[in-house]
């Protein structure tokens, strides 16, 4: 590996890691919540009694844990998808995706045959499967197809194929 593809996966991390800082700071703001509805309530206890009081806060401190937990729940998925998006570039600079195998998996699983399947340039250069014409469609970018049928298409993007995986990953 060159030096050049350490500093892009140093600039890489870095933005993992101001995102992963962000996060933090935002949830740590939220962290203060239940403090004041602490002092909220001790200022009350004048006005309402004790056991409304504590209520009023366990209250709060499970609903604030229900936020808080929404929030990791939402950071971890970004960080997730990041973090896998930035693995596979990386895969793709040191070898071209198989394209082939992707389509032919996808065509053992429809019922019927695809009329052409769309692809970067790139992987339409590399294509042989003579039982399948081939468009090339610059609007892709390398590692993506998308399957003509008569009925419509199948979008085998790379973010769509990497949406699935990781949709499969969280409960």
């Amino acid at each position: 590996m060159g030096g050049d593809e350490f500093i892009a996966l140093d600039r890489w991390f870095d933005r993992i890691g101001t995102c992963a800082q962000r996060e933090t700071g935002a949830l740590l703001v939220a962290a203060e919540l239940p403090t004041a509805a602490v002092a909220e309530a001790r200022a009350r206890t004048d006005d309402a009694s004790c056991d409304e009081a504590v209520a009023r806060v366990l209250g709060e401190s499970a609903r604030w844990y229900a936020r808080l937990n929404d929030a990791l729940d939402a950071a971890c998925a970004r960080l997730l998808g990041d973090i896998a998006a930035g693995v596979l570039a990386r895969e793709f600079q040191l070898a071209p995706c198989e394209i082939a195998a992707i389509v032919e998996r996808i065509r053992d699983e429809m019922l019927g045959e695809p009329l052409c399947v769309r692809l970067h340039p790139d992987d339409a250069a590399r294509w042989s499967d003579a039982s399948l014409p081939c468009r090339r469609d610059d609007s892709l970018v390398p590692g993506d197809a998308l399957l003509e049928l008569h009925e419509g298409s199948i979008d085998a993007r790379f973010g769509v194929r990497l949406q699935s995986v990781l949709d499969a990953c969280t409960p």
